[in-house]
């Protein structure tokens, strides 16, 4: 069993075999946008690898990407926040 990913996003397949004639697949995406100065999201031309292992960002921990143990979607989104007029501050 081979992923061949023909889109812009990082993917990742995970395999498992259940039984001698059976082996089940888990295919993982993941995309990574950036927000222009219109306020809109575009895909980013880089995009994040598909996390295996915990990761931390800015001291946030992170759980794998990947996982049979999964049940749902996960959504996260990194972002700076500011009121209009204040700029940009440091955390």
């Amino acid at each position: 069993m081979i992923l061949l990913n023909e889109s812009p996003l990082e993917a990742y397949m995970l395999r498992t075999i259940l039984s001698e004639d059976l082996m089940v697949a888990t295919i993982v995406a993941k995309a990574t946008y950036a927000m222009t100065d219109a306020g809109r999201l575009e895909l980013r031309g880089r995009q994040r690898p598909v996390a295996l292992k915990p990761s931390s960002i800015d001291g946030v921990e992170f759980p794998p990407d990947a996982g049979y143990g999964k049940l749902g979607v996960d959504l996260l989104a990194l972002a700076t926040a500011f009121a209009p007029g204040a700029g940009q501050r440091q955390r």
